[in-house]
């Protein structure tokens, strides 16, 4: 990845044409299996409430190469802003890790800041979301 890729990869995430949704694909491919904790934190900030038109997934494809407690601890650290600006992918990616990896989101909030905490427990204490995700009434234990 060239030293601007992350300055690229936001401009291009506005996915405004056509031409700017495949080169937002092409960045994301540069960063397939170059997961670092900047590159996975570059990668969360893609995460809105606008139509992404199925492009958004590709970023949890490109997410799931990294080392798995790395884009964890990305995940959770944009978690008070997604609880604002894009709810549904707060939820969706918090629900993934909570399924796959309840232990390791528990013990990874335990080092995180009051803000983050207070972030994911608003979307964990859900009702809806402890149906969807039941494995979110282990994170209250």
């Amino acid at each position: 990845m060239d030293s601007d890729w992350e300055t690229k990869l936001l401009a291009a995430s506005k996915r405004e044409s056509e031409e700017q949704e495949k080169y937002f694909l092409s960045l994301l491919d540069q960063a397939s299996g170059n997961i670092d904790f900047n590159t996975a934190k570059t990668l969360m900030k893609t995460y809105t409430s606008n139509p992404d038109y199925g492009t958004q997934e590709r970023v949890e494809s490109v997410l799931e190469t990294g080392e798995k407690k790395l884009v964890l601890q990305a995940i959770l650290e944009e978690m008070p802003r997604l609880v604002i600006e894009a709810p549904e992918w707060a939820e969706a990616l918090l629900g993934q890790e909570v399924e796959h990896r309840v232990f390791l989101v528990k013990e990874m909030l335990g080092l995180m800041s009051p803000q983050v905490k207070d972030a994911v427990n608003k979307v964990a204490e859900s009702k809806a979301f402890v149906s969807f995700y039941p494995n979110a009434e282990l994170l209250h234990e």
